[in-house]
């Protein structure tokens, strides 16, 4: 009878120790973080203009909840830049992606409105804009719920693709090594990575740089982090992507633009001061008329460099109203 005990005792006991594993494998397994951003993003309330941007981006199921968990917001002025400044050095010019002191996170996009300006024939979509700053300051959020195995593994596949790139080179050193895989990881999954995705045979100026450009191995680790991004958005949207690199090549030309007419107009400047000097020196009606007509041509392009310069303003005055970054920031995020 006692051994009966026994064995019904040890019986149990083991069902116990079964059921304990079986629990403690059902907990580890569990996606805690997931769970919390459920929760968050079900208390979330967005904003007409933030909803239009998440429907914008085509996040995923899970990318939204990430999104909307990590509370984001418009702003402008000095409550971005107040906002932003703490978090942030001059790398950034019209987003950001931070925790605050009790661990809640945060994506601040400066709002720069939705219109599209037509002037001077400049076409600058600023709703296209802050879309893609969204986009980059999400990818920030997506970066930190990787493990720390799957952020080692990423960095090194976003490095082989990063060197590829030139562009995307010379915007990286603006960046603290800390802060460096969490910027590729931004960078390339909202700039590049569409076009490295596209099945179309673009031959649009506006794309960067195409996967066949790219070395067999950094081919390979575009595969591994396409795994990655499609968890969160649909990476083959090249739409987003092709219409932010538009606002940079318009604006890029503009500015080259202006530097080149301001250049020609220095020198029409100094060809009419000699040929004043000249006409001083030998006047003649022939010449008189001849100066007259070079000097009204010069108040005309004066005037035609005033009007484009006001419309540069224009755009600037829209993408920050603060005025803390230089002209040469906007060309990156």
């Amino acid at each position: 009878m006692k051994k009966f005990k026994v064995i019904f005792l040890t019986f149990y006991t083991l069902c116990f120790l079964s059921i304990i594993i079986t629990l403690a494998i059902v907990l580890l397994k569990t996606d805690w973080q997931f769970i919390s951003d459920q929760n968050k993003a079900k208390n979330f309330i967005p904003s007409s203009d933030i909803k239009d941007i998440t429907d914008n981006l085509t996040l995923t199921e899970r990318g939204r909840i990430v999104f909307y968990a990590s509370s984001p917001v418009l702003m402008s002025g000095e409550d971005f830049n107040n906002k932003c400044n703490n978090y942030k050095n001059d790398t950034y010019t019209a987003g950001c992606y931070y925790e605050d002191e009790n661990q809640d996170e945060h994506i601040v996009v400066y709002d720069v409105g939705g219109t599209v300006l037509n002037e001077s024939g400049v076409i600058y979509d600023f709703s296209s804009y802050r879309r893609i700053v969204a986009l980059h300051e999400f990818l920030h959020a997506a970066w930190v719920r990787l493990s720390d195995s799957q952020r080692d593994d990423t960095c090194n596949d976003l490095s082989l693709v990063a060197e590829q790139i030139d562009k995307l080179q010379s915007e990286l050193i603006n960046y603290s090594s800390d802060d460096l895989c969490t910027e590729m990881f931004a960078r390339i999954g909202s700039e590049y990575m569409p076009f490295f995705m596209s099945k179309n045979l673009y031959t649009d100026s506006a794309i960067p740089t195409r996967l066949s450009n790219l070395s067999t191995e950094a081919k390979n680790s575009v595969d591994k982090l396409a795994d990655i991004y499609e968890i969160y958005f649909d990476i083959y949207n090249e739409g987003l992507a092709i219409d932010y690199w538009k606002n940079i090549i318009v604006l890029t030309e503009f500015e080259n633009n202006l530097a080149n007419f301001e250049a020609s107009l220095a020198a029409n400047s100094d060809t009419i001061n000699q040929m004043v000097a000249l006409y001083y020196q030998s006047p003649s009606r022939m010449w008189y008329y001849t100066v007259m007509a070079a000097i009204e041509d010069y108040n005309n392009d004066v005037a035609r460099y005033n009007s484009y310069i006001e419309t540069y303003n224009k755009i600037y005055e829209i993408l920050d109203s603060t005025k803390l970054r230089t002209a040469n920031d906007y060309m990156n995020l």
